[in-house]
């Protein structure tokens, strides 16, 4: 009797299924309020179990790190030849960049991490620092969070068929005509970005809520941004690419990015990293590489940085860190960093000389676009050179690097709809002696992930055709209506610049962030989710510095904070202060932002109690409160979706 059947999907097919779920529920780990931020983290969290699993290791005495081949090889060589075992997705077959270590937990390092920035600390002060435990203490940056959950899904199928991922019958140049033109027809501009914001993975998944299941909305683009179809049929194709396909895929890659920066191959190296930490803690190696014996090399960065444009400065050997204030906007004073430079630069002066201004090009917090133009002409002019922390710039403005005149810049994938584990550093090759060993060495490690290296090409291939002018006045359009909405509510206090006729408000981004005057930044944020099915941040947003000054936290009970994250962590890390962030992004809609609206309203409109409404005007979040009936629905469905992805 003929077997009718269907046949058993491949190893592919089960892998793409379950990477495409993840993608559908992304967010960024650990620190969101949404169900796609609880999903994400879940299967994290699994995906450590699944490696220990894998290679029959006890959860008790081994913790999992996700590294790429430069940081494992860091970590190894502090760790030593023992205490350790070691899995890459190469070694499977997939061409995903993940290096999972398996540490004794007894012989993890101590002191400073090997890369610092956002993700390593607990907190941060302007002359001080609380790293966090493992393993996110070794995991500087985003992780590569869908890559990761690939890898193991990859581990599980592996395990079944050590021939799972053999076979490779991708077609090289198919994957480079997605790359370089990831659309159909000839549309561009406004119709194609009113076509592309449907393709967003994830569109039409709904998540509960108190009102019953309603599409979720992502209001969480400045901490980790979704994809688009085009960019995700990029990822696919990739893993079935030969190993002989991946120069090719890499050079055009490669291209893609320069041309779309305005970095030219012939002034510019550009080095693939695993996310913006990364880079700029590459750069603060190369940097220190080239130093002779006894020199030393000052970089002024701003109060609004990030820590991972903050930490690389204060803990590398051989560099010192200077620091700009802000206005109450958050732009830097361009009188002010000309008056510093003259200090420090100037012919016969006693001050240290400053090599390298590296600021943000735009604020994680109050939204704020840094004119890098202007700083850039002042800079050149004292004779030091100009590196940007591009991660909130490059999404959502236009970047020319050659016309701009900036010597430096680092950027994330998973900032700009290509959540796949790649970044990049870009570096004018006169900006200082590399090393071309030392150079070699990152380049390779970033250039094993040619999936995310293919994802971030076909992506930035996509910006480009819509223009990214087009970006900029669709995101202008929702923020003035989003700043308007707020208003009208009450009972907020809104950050940076509300006016839509400021005559700044072309340099500010949609980063909008917040106080609810009467609830707990916590219980705020779970509450948009719990109530409309809406993902944003809450917390410091790694950029301790600058809320802590938004939020007028005095050095008494800055110190306060970080003891209390030494003896009651847990508690503490409630108590601590912070804001809601809402951010916008290419695929959102005027609809989501007047749902955002209506929901913040319904929040506000909630009755809370005394304690919770003294914490609240404290800037702080609650410990005090019970998490309603939805909760459990969101665990229950978070439960469902992580047993989808990476099934037992």
């Amino acid at each position: 009797m003929a077997n009718n059947s269907p046949p058993s999907p491949d190893s592919y097919s089960l892998l793409e299924q379950s990477t495409y779920l993840a993608l559908q529920m992304y967010s960024n780990v650990h620190r969101g309020a949404g169900h796609n931020s609880l999903v994400s983290t879940k299967l994290f969290d699994q995906s450590r179990e699944i490696v220990l699993n894998y290679l029959g290791l006890d959860n008790h005495k081994y913790v999992t790190l996700f590294l790429n081949s430069q940081r494992a090889k860091a970590m190894k060589n502090q760790i030593g030849e023992t205490g350790y075992k070691e899995v890459t997705s190469h070694e499977i077959g997939l061409p995903l960049g993940v290096h999972a270590l398996a540490v004794e937990k007894s012989r993890l390092p101590k002191g400073i991490p090997h890369e610092t920035g956002g993700g390593t600390v607990r907190v941060v002060s302007e002359n001080h620092v609380l790293w966090a435990g493992p393993p996110d203490r070794f995991e500087a940056g985003t992780p590569a969070i869908i890559n990761i959950i690939a890898f193991c899904r990859g581990l599980q199928l592996h395990q079944k068929n050590r021939d799972a991922f053999r076979d490779k019958a991708g077609d090289a140049e198919k994957l480079v005509d997605s790359m370089t033109d990831p659309v159909p027809g000839n549309i561009s501009g406004e119709e194609l970005l009113t076509w592309v914001k449907p393709q967003l993975v994830g569109r039409m998944v709904k998540v509960p809520t108190e009102a019953g299941l309603m599409p979720y909305t992502n209001l969480d683009n400045g901490a980790s941004t979704p994809s688009f179809e085009p960019v995700w049929h990029c990822f696919q194709q990739s893993l079935h690419m030969p190993e002989s396909a991946y120069r090719l895929i890499v050079e055009e890659a490669t291209k893609i990015c320069q041309d779309f920066l305005g970095a030219p191959a012939k002034e510019y190296e550009l080095i693939f990293t695993s996310n913006t930490t990364e880079g700029l803690n590459t750069f603060a190696r190369l940097a220190t590489a080239s130093l002779q014996d006894g020199e030393g090399m000052t970089v002024l960065n701003s109060l609004i940085e990030h820590n991972s444009n903050e930490l690389p400065w204060r803990c590398t050997k051989g560099l010192h860190l200077l620091r700009l204030e802000v206005d109450e906007d958050g732009f830097i004073d361009s009188a002010q960093l000309e008056a510093t430079l003259k200090e420090h630069n100037r012919s016969g002066g006693n001050a240290q000389p400053i090599h390298w201004i590296s600021i943000s090009g735009a604020s994680n917090v109050l939204g704020a676009l840094n004119d890098l133009e202007t700083i850039s002409a002042i800079t050149h002019k004292y004779g030091a050179q100009l590196l940007v922390d591009a991660a909130q710039l490059i999404a959502h403005r236009p970047i020319n690097m050659e016309k701009a005149g900036v010597d430096a810049l680092v950027f994330s994938g998973h900032k700009i709809y290509a959540p796949f584990g790649s970044g990049a550093l870009i570096l004018r090759k006169s900006a200082f002696r590399m090393d071309p060993g030392v150079v070699k060495g990152f380049k390779e490690s970033g250039e094993e992930n040619i999936s995310g290296i293919a994802s971030l090409a076909g992506m930035l291939s996509l910006l480009g055709k819509i223009g990214m002018q087009q970006v900029e006045e669709d995101e202008r359009t929702l923020t003035i209506q989003l700043l308007k909405g707020l208003k009208s509510v009450g009972g907020l206090e809104i950050y940076g610049i509300q006016d839509a006729n400021h005559p700044r408000m072309d340099r500010r981004s949609g980063v909008v962030t917040l106080t609810f005057r009467d609830i707990p930044f916590n219980i705020a944020s779970n509450r948009l989710a719990e109530l409309g099915g809406i993902g944003v941040r809450s917390g410091c947003f790694c950029s301790h510095l600058l809320v802590k000054r938004l939020l007028k936290v005095g050095p008494f009970k800055s110190r306060m904070v970080d003891i209390g994250f030494i003896f009651l962590s847990r508690f503490t890390k409630l108590v601590m202060p912070g804001l809601v962030r809402i951010s916008i992004g290419l695929e959102n809609t005027p609809a989501e932002i007047d749902h955002c609206i209506e929901t913040v309203r319904m929040v506000v409109s909630e009755n809370q109690s005394g304690i919770n409404k003294m914490i609240a005007r404290n800037h702080n979040g609650s410990p005090f409160f019970q998490r309603p009936p939805i909760a459990l629905t969101m665990d229950t469905f978070v439960d469902d979706v992580a047993s989808r992805v990476l099934p037992e």
